[in-house]
């Protein structure tokens, strides 16, 4: 598909309410319902975890961590320490 056909195909599709358009940069989740253990197991390094774990520092809003959530928070930082 060339070019122009791709931006004639966006265009009649936004016209129909089936696709939408964002600025460069910009993030759109659809369905960002993941458990709290999906989320857990994504983080890939002691870093992404803190920024998890310490989440209300960025968003005062959120709710905070039930106890065992938070157990489970500290047991992946373990995980993660002895995998090191």
């Amino acid at each position: 598909m060339r070019v122009d056909q791709a931006l004639k195909w966006i265009e009649r599709e936004v016209k129909k309410g089936r696709a939408f358009v964002l600025p460069a940069g910009s993030h759109y989740v659809a369905n960002p319902m993941y458990s709290f253990k999906d989320r857990l197991a994504a983080c890939r390094d002691i870093g992404e975890l803190e920024g998890f774990a310490n989440r209300r520092r960025f968003n005062a809003t959120l709710i905070k961590w039930t106890p065992d959530q938070r157990d489970a928070i500290i047991r992946r930082k373990l995980e993660m320490e002895n995998m090191n």
